[in-house]
């Protein structure tokens, strides 16, 4: 009889650093109360880390895993989509090595709040944490609670035109649906996989947000905080290209989507320019610059130096 998976926890690397690696995988493999998977899909990297990760499944008694390695480079859309064709989960869940769950129930817990909310697609808080494991930001987004309360005009305004978003590690979202969204960008949107997000709250999803830490976002290094001048240009490609999605998908059938539509078109999603189409986020934007919703320096790192540890020990 095949096992029953809730989730399939898509990890993806790319030369990434071991101890960051396996600091990851050990997070994920602590998890209680939820029946998940590990699939490891490696971007093309110079180093091929197979065999590391096998022995590390096999040093901590865990079998539910895959390894999935692409000869060249294609890009995280790519990659996570090539993990998720392969998952067997109910819900997928994106992470990088380097970001690691808050707690050994974060992953039960979020899943069973989607559940209960009948949820397509749900965020968390995360704790942000540079190299050395201090906190360097406060969480994103400010404003959460037109996301839990689930107003869609105002998750439209937040997410879609004051860009008020949650990290894509924050994130759990029913297989189908990542399938879908993510297809849509074969070939256009190489790294930003988590704007799928934007089509799914444009589209009036069931996107909600759980309020509580559920993981540990490594900032700094990756691709979106590194501040890299390759990578901003690769981003703002993306940007363009994404941009061109939405313009495409958004039919003006509502007064939003006329104006969003033109806002995409002419302003060609310029922040700046916003308000000119949309008076009406001014609040929305002030709050957003003026509030900060929590204090990171009170976060508990317990977790992550566990799984530290034990990624440690590993590598010796």
């Amino acid at each position: 009889m095949t096992k029953k998976i809730d989730v399939s926890v898509c990890v993806a690397i790319y030369n990434s650093d071991p101890l960051q690696l396996f600091m990851t995988l050990a997070s994920i493999i602590r998890q209680k109360q939820v029946s998940f998977e590990v699939i490891v899909a490696d971007d093309g990297s110079v180093s091929d880390m197979s065999e590391q990760i096998r022995a590390f499944f096999k040093a901590e008694g865990f079998e539910d895993y895959k390894i999935l390695r692409s000869e060249k480079n294609n890009g995280t859309v790519i990659n996570y989509l090539r993990a998720a064709v392969s998952s067997s989960g109910k819900y997928i869940k994106c992470i990088s090595a380097g970001d690691l769950f808050y707690s050994e129930t974060s992953l039960s817990e979020l899943m069973r709040y989607m559940e209960r909310n009948s949820l397509d697609a749900c965020f968390t808080d995360a704790v942000y944490y540079n190299s050395r494991g201090l906190p360097e930001v406060s969480v994103d987004p400010q404003i959460v609670w037109v996301h839990r309360k689930r107003y869609l005009y105002l998750q439209k305004l937040c997410y879609l035109i004051v860009c008020d978003r949650a990290c894509g590690a924050a994130w759990l979202v029913r297989r189908e649906e990542f399938l879908r969204y993510m297809r849509l960008f074969v070939n256009k949107v190489r790294f930003c996989e988590d704007s799928i997000y934007c089509l799914m709250i444009m589209d009036e999803k069931r996107v909600g947000y759980f309020p509580k830490a559920s993981i540990y976002y490594h900032y700094g290094d990756g691709i979106s905080t590194a501040k890299n001048a390759v990578w901003i240009k690769k981003l703002r490609e993306d940007d363009n290209a994404f941009n061109m999605i939405q313009l495409k998908m958004c039919e003006g059938r509502s007064f939003f989507e006329k104006r969003f539509k033109f806002f995409l078109k002419y302003f060609n999603a310029n922040k700046k320019l916003m308000m000119f189409v949309f008076p009406e986020v001014l609040p929305l934007w002030i709050l957003q610059k003026t509030r900060r919703r929590k204090n990171v320096k009170s976060a508990s790192f317990a977790f992550l130096e566990e799984c530290r540890s034990t990624a440690e020990k590993f590598m010796l």
